[in-house]
């Protein structure tokens, strides 16, 4: 019970407060924001590409036990 009114006390309070960086942390900000970020291939993506790969030219191109006659 006494939580819920130091809650009311600070909302009461700090409700028209309004805080704004400085133009240096401000400028760091739209610097990391406009920055574009490369995205990263994870591993498991290039290893389930050969694998699949490698699973559908097994299916297309299965291997024969026939041998070739002169």
């Amino acid at each position: 019970m006494e939580l819920k009114n130091i809650d009311r006390l600070f909302q009461e309070r700090l409700k028209n407060i309004e805080v704004s960086p400085s133009p240096k942390v401000w400028r760091a900000i739209e610097t990391k924001l406009s920055a574009k970020k490369r995205r990263i291939l994870p591993m498991w993506w290039f290893g389930s590409g050969v694998a699949a790969i490698l699973l559908l030219s097994l299916f297309f191109f299965p291997f024969s036990d026939k041998k070739k006659s002169c």
